[in-house]
C-alpha cells in the first residue's frame, strides 16, 4: 500500500498522516515482506489498533494510550 503511493505522496506525509513514527514504518518495512497488497494493509491497520491506540502513551492526552483516553472520553457525562 505504501510502495505505491510513495511516487504520490512522500513517506514522511503518509507517516504523519497515519500516525506512525518514521522509523517504525522503516523497520516494518525492510523487515517483512508481504505476499499481497490486502496483508501489508491489515500488518499496518494490526499496528496501529494494537500498538499506538492500545499500548503507546501519548504526552498530549496526559501519558495515556489512545483507548483509555477515548473510554474516559465516553465515561464523561453530557450537559443537559
Amino acid at each position: 500500500m505504501i510502495e505505491a503511493e510513495k511516487a504520490n505522496y512522500p513517506i514522511v506525509w503518509m507517516c504523519r498522516m497515519l500516525k506512525v513514527a518514521r522509523s517504525s514504518f522503516y523497520e516494518m518495512y525492510h523487515r517483512d515482506r508481504f505476499p499481497t497488497r490486502a496483508r501489508a494493509r491489515f500488518a499496518v491497520v494490526e499496528y496501529i489498533e494494537v500498538f499506538c491506540n492500545r499500548k503507546r502513551l501519548h504526552s498530549t492526552l496526559g501519558y495515556r494510550t489512545r483507548a483509555q483516553a477515548l473510554a474516559d472520553h465516553h465515561q464523561l457525562p453530557t450537559a443537559a
